[in-house]
C-alpha cells in the first residue's frame, strides 16, 4: 500500500506482510499446501472406504476419472462405476 505523505511528492510505502496484514509467501504456501494434504487424505480416505459415491463425490457431474490403461469414466456415475472395486481381487 501507498500512502500520500503531507507533501504530495513524498510517498510512504507499508509492507503489509511485515505489518501482518497479508499472509508471507511461505505462509500461503503452507495453507495451499495444507489445503491440498487435507484434501488428498480425504479423497484416499473415501477409496479405502470401499463407498463409490464417496469418491464419485469429489468430482463434477461431468467430471472423469482415467484409471491405469482403461477408458476414461465420463460423468460422475462412471466414476462410481470404476470406484465399485468389489468382486475384484
Amino acid at each position: 500500500m501507498i500512502a500520500e505523505a503531507e507533501n504530495p511528492k513524498a510517498y510512504v510505502t507499508y509492507n503489509l506482510t511485515a505489518l501482518g496484514a497479508l499472509p508471507s509467501a511461505g505462509e500461503r504456501y503452507m495453507t495451499e499446501r495444507a489445503k491440498l494434504e487435507t484434501f488428498a487424505a480425504r479423497y484416499a480416505q473415501a477409496w479405502c472406504s470401499h463407498n463409490p459415491e464417496s469418491v464419485a463425490a469429489f468430482f463434477a457431474e461431468n467430471g472423469s476419472l482415467k484409471v491405469n490403461n482403461n477408458a476414461p469414466a465420463v460423468r460422475r456415475a462412471a466414476v462410481a462405476e470404476i470406484a465399485d472395486l468389489k468382486g475384484t481381487k
